[in-house]
């Protein structure tokens, strides 16, 4: 039986790939959409693993819910940017060995900075999964950063499969 956590990360790395795929053709907006996707279950594997354990149950035991969407708001800022500060913190002190690790405390600040960049300057939204580039366009046109997305979606691109390839 494979191990919960281990799908996670091999999620994340599957839809690094088929983001990839799409950009190349010219599916920016659903490519992005992926990338987001992408950081949530790196956080899930992360943080599964941080905690030594092989599932999303074990760990809310030990440290409770940890898992928001990107975009899930709350006082202007988003929840799972707040929520992996914390955990970082209750982690350190459930296994006290990761405070010795570099790596740990490198990740941990790339993926709240992720966090914070797709909400922030790039809009990222649950709702890109339902929407054509027109409807995007028509709908969120002051949320989503179309421009932004097309001209820098290969650094955006590089900055996701850097973090996917170190947890």
């Amino acid at each position: 039986m494979r191990e919960e956590k281990r799908i996670f990360k091999e999620a994340a790395k599957e839809r690094l790939k088929d983001s990839n795929l799409l950009y190349k053709n010219n599916r920016v907006h659903i490519a992005f959409y992926l990338l987001g996707y992408c950081i949530e279950c790196s956080i899930k594997y992360f943080i599964i693993n941080s905690l030594g354990c092989n599932n999303i149950e074990e760990a809310e035991k030990k440290v409770g819910p940890f898992y928001y969407h990107i975009d899930k708001v709350e006082k202007g800022h988003p929840i799972l940017y707040r929520r992996m500060r914390f955990l970082k913190l209750q982690i350190y002190r459930i296994n006290p060995r990761i405070s010795k690790n570099r790596n740990f405390d490198s990740i941990c600040n790339k993926l709240c900075n992720l966090i914070g960049k797709f909400f922030g300057t790039y809009g990222w939204r649950i709702q890109l999964r339902y929407s054509s580039d027109y409807s995007l366009s028509k709908n969120y046109p002051q949320d989503y950063n179309f421009k932004y997305i097309e001209d820098n979606f290969q650094d955006i691109f590089k900055d996701v499969g850097e973090i996917i390839w170190k947890i």
